[in-house]
């Protein structure tokens, strides 16, 4: 009886685990960068971007909604929205997207206008 049990428990626990990578969607999954992104830079096809540090430098609060504005090496931009009141982190981990054309002004008046 006992061995009859644990069979149909690893039967349900194969199930579950067969059917959990049919579930996840292809490009959604693996790091924030897309499951085919990961394998392409497992497999050395495709090199690791490049991070850098980003650090707060402008938190805003418009209408509920906050925006937590970052900036790292090289005029690297990364602005974060949520809720009122949300934690905003002093510093993350952001991909280096060096753009000298986008300001702190500009992440505002966008935010400020939406």
């Amino acid at each position: 009886m006992r061995n009859i049990f644990y069979s149909f428990i690893c039967s349900i626990l194969l199930l579950t685990a067969s059917a959990a990578p049919s579930m996840a969607d292809g490009n959604k999954s693996g790091l924030s960068l897309g499951f085919s992104v990961m394998q392409s830079i497992w497999q050395g096809k495709r090199d690791n971007p490049k991070m850098t540090t980003c650090r707060l430098i402008k938190r805003k609060v418009n209408a509920g909604d906050q925006m937590c504005l970052y900036k790292g090496a090289q005029s690297t931009f990364e602005a974060i929205y949520n809720d009122k009141g949300g934690f905003c982190p002093r510093s993350i981990s952001c991909r280096l997207y060096p753009d000298d054309s986008k300001t702190v002004s500009g992440f505002v008046k966008a935010f400020m206008n939406k």
